[in-house]
């Protein structure tokens, strides 16, 4: 199995920026679990800051992947992996998708690791507890 990464070049010139998508919770898009696209129509995606579209990039705000059709393409051979959600952009020339990961792999070996999880007791963040 391969395995990639994927960076958003924000420095390019004169491209665009997106922002959220119109959905309560964009995290919904990034948490390595498969969404039931029956969920999720009629998404569209605001731009931040106009400019040249992108075959790859992602929101602002959330780091969501959106792509392009061309792009999708040359996923084929692996989308039992991810999966594509139809996205409007308005005033775009392609068709887009937001690119979700339906996995997540743990990259880190806590048996050999030094760090310190959050207590139950934790007054700061105890919605973290146990992380």
């Amino acid at each position: 199995m391969n395995f990639y990464r994927l960076f958003d070049d924000i420095n390019y010139p004169g491209r665009w920026y997106l922002g959220d998508i119109n959905v309560e919770d964009n995290w919904i898009f990034s948490n390595g679990i498969p969404i039931n696209e029956n969920e999720f129509t009629n998404l569209s995606i605001e731009i931040d800051k106009k400019g040249t579209e992108m075959d790859f990039c992602t929101t602002d705000a959330f780091d969501i992947p959106i792509i392009s059709r061309s792009f999708a393409e040359c996923l084929y051979e692996c989308m039992n992996e991810v999966q594509l959600i139809p996205i409007l952009i308005p005033n775009s020339v392609d068709i887009y998708y937001i690119l979700v990961i339906n996995s997540v792999i743990d990259c880190v070996d806590e048996a050999k690791s030094d760090f310190k999880k959050f207590e139950n007791d934790n007054n700061i963040r105890p919605d973290l507890a146990g992380e």
